[in-house]
């Protein structure tokens, strides 16, 4: 029976080309090779929100996140290159400054990364490389009643991913700092332009005017995350700085998503091994 199960395990995990290894040590920061960290976030702060497309006015409000990030260490590179996944939802109820109009803003994020790691000294470890970003945002303002109560963007980019960490202790706990920031550089947004409504394009079939090209002169856009892990014998707690700084201005209309969130959370460690 125990046989049959590893049988089947063994054929799960196939697609993505690794298996379970019966390996306990405990791993390290520094030591990818083969190492899944899966971290959970949950963070909350505030978000200044400006759309043009449905107000001139600036809205802020609290913001709330949930994330999850995942990095591996490819073995045939020898651990010096490892892919990362982020998954960043977030949800913000903002409000005008006269205090007479809400509004519901948020943003569904996807985004990978390659990078080479290089360990220039002891418990500092480096790391640049290339990342992909999917982006779906909404903004609904519940006390409009005009035509364009609510608008939607979606946005494709390819760009730079950064990190440092540092392995240090506080007393006998192990302690690393973590500083990592994506840089979106070059990407396609849909958005509708100046005076065009969604009944225009999908109704009417106005194909033009609501695809930008993106670049950091109409559209800088920084990911940034700074934490402190604490590791444990099982698990690895983590308090962080959360900063998501979206911007664009394109077809006439500018955008802008400010947002700063204190994070929470936890590290789960998985080794695997290659069939």
């Amino acid at each position: 029976m125990r046989n049959l199960l590893k049988r089947w395990v063994a054929v799960l995990m196939w697609p993505a080309g690794i298996t379970l290894s019966a390996q306990t040590a405990e791993p390290t920061p520094f030591d990818t090779t083969g190492i899944h960290h899966g971290t959970w976030l949950v963070g909350a702060g505030r978000t200044n929100a400006l759309d043009t497309y449905i107000s001139p006015l600036e809205y802020t409000g609290p913001t709330f996140t949930l994330a999850h990030l995942t990095e591996r260490g490819l073995r045939h590179s020898g651990g010096r290159v490892t892919f990362s996944t982020r998954f960043d939802g977030r949800l913000a109820y903002v409000t005008s400054q006269a205090g007479n109009h809400h509004a519901y803003d948020g943003d569904f994020t996807f985004a990978t990364a390659w990078r080479y790691n290089w360990c220039p000294r002891r418990g500092l470890k480096l790391a640049l490389g290339g990342m992909a970003e999917a982006d779906l945002g909404f903004t609904y303002n519940t006390g409009l009643a005009g035509n364009n109560p609510a608008q939607a963007r979606a946005t494709l980019a390819i760009g730079l991913s950064a990190l440092a960490a540092y392995d240090s202790r506080l007393g006998r706990l192990p302690l690393t700092l973590t500083l990592q920031a994506d840089a979106p550089m070059v990407g396609m947004k849909f958005q509708p332009h100046y005076g065009q409504s969604y009944y225009e394009i999908f109704e009417l079939g106005h194909q033009r005017g609501h695809l930008h090209v993106t670049w950091p002169g109409n559209a800088p856009t920084l990911h940034t995350l700074l934490t402190a892990q604490f590791h444990f014998r099982h698990l690895t707690a983590t308090v962080g700085y959360l900063s998501d700084v979206r911007q664009s201005r394109v077809g006439e209309l500018k955008y802008h998503s400010w947002n700063n969130s204190f994070v929470i959370g936890f590290v789960r460690h998985f080794r695997l091994t290659s069939r």
